[in-house]
């Protein structure tokens, strides 16, 4: 499988206040604060198995309420438009 170098999924997910599980490739580990971030936006496997899916699935859900959808939103605008084009010019 093709892994995505940037995310986009992962930056418009918490631009919607979600936080996100992705394996650590890429641009995700960019992308997703993950613990022990102290504002972490998401929770990130090293290993592409399901057992280390299923490891990271169970981690968020032992207290998703701490990772907070103003953060997630907070952080994806790192990632916008404006931001981009003056990084490039």
């Amino acid at each position: 499988a093709g892994i995505e170098d940037f995310g986009i999924v992962m930056a418009e997910a918490q631009a919607c206040g979600t936080p996100v599980i992705a394996f650590a490739v890429g641009g995700a580990a960019e992308i997703v604060r993950a613990e022990p971030s102290p504002q972490p936006t998401g929770v990130l496997f090293a290993e592409q198995s399901a057992e280390a899916l299923l490891d990271a699935v169970r981690r968020f859900e032992l207290d998703p309420g701490r990772f907070a959808p103003s953060s997630c939103r907070e952080n994806a605008l790192r990632f916008d438009r404006a931001r981009f084009r003056r990084r490039f010019e």
